[in-house]
């Protein structure tokens, strides 16, 4: 005994086989992987201090936690710890926490803190906490390291806001490269005033002293399944449609 034939099914002893074309069963397969999402990891810097010209040390944060002219003039670095960063990055953002308001500062309205790479290390930066004389001197070593080099973008700060602010950069694709290419170990940013008026004494810019209130927020892709892939799981789905189609022949015949 045989069953009737129709373009989609067949029909026979209350039986229905459904003929599923290759098109239709890869599609349904890929309809069910998910495409590329992204995930994101924060980094707190985990060494953070300035330099001045005053006295030529590293001094790690406190009170004076400022970039620009305040007497001296002061530029900022901080290193981040990457040793958890496994994936690739496609985008870095550093997220500040402004300490102010800046009206005694003599200010513009806003002003801008330019991010550089920082070539000096981490191990330089804390033997500069203890510097007790003997040359090179920490502002030898960062001073122009903390506000020259390779740009990897800037901090706008609105000069009237309070503190607590907080402030982002995007940084541009060399930072994105240079994280990249630190993951494992310490990743540098340099801060200085890239608004600062020529011949001026006193014109800062507070940020919070405490690591915790700053963030370089990382964003990884997960990547989208390969084409390869995506084809072997048709095949496979393609497969698994053909068995149960002979198996549901069988019993209808």
């Amino acid at each position: 005994m045989s069953c009737c034939s129709t373009e989609d099914c067949q029909k026979s002893q209350g039986t229905s086989v459904w003929r599923v074309s290759f098109p239709a069963a890869f599609l349904a397969v890929v309809a069910v992987i998910p495409g590329p999402t992204n995930a994101a990891t924060l980094a707190i810097p985990v060494d953070v201090g300035f330099v001045s010209t005053s006295d030529g040390s590293y001094i790690t944060d406190g009170l004076s936690a400022v970039v620009g002219v305040n007497s001296s003039t002061f530029r900022r670095g901080w290193f981040f710890d990457l040793s958890s960063l496994t994936e690739d990055i496609i985008a870095a953002e550093l997220i500040v926490t402004i300490s102010g308001p800046h009206s005694n500062n003599n200010v513009d309205p806003t002003e801008r803190i330019d991010l550089y790479a920082v070539s000096a290390t981490r191990q330089q930066l804390i033997d500069g906490d203890t510097f007790s004389g003997t040359p090179p001197s920490p502002l030898d070593i960062f001073f122009d390291d903390f506000g020259s080099g390779v740009f990897y973008g800037s901090l706008v700060v609105d000069t009237s806001s309070s503190t607590g602010t907080l402030v982002t950069a995007s940084l541009d694709s060399s930072a994105i490269g240079a994280i990249n290419d630190a993951a494992g170990g310490d990743f540098a940013i340099g801060f200085v005033l890239g608004t600062l008026d020529s011949g001026t004494s006193r014109e800062f810019v507070g940020v919070t002293g405490s690591p915790s209130q700053h963030t370089l927020m990382l964003t990884t892709a997960i990547p989208e399944p390969s084409t390869l892939t995506l084809a072997a799981l048709g095949m496979l789905g393609l497969g698994m449609v053909r068995r149960r189609r002979r198996s549901l022949v069988s019993v209808a015949t």
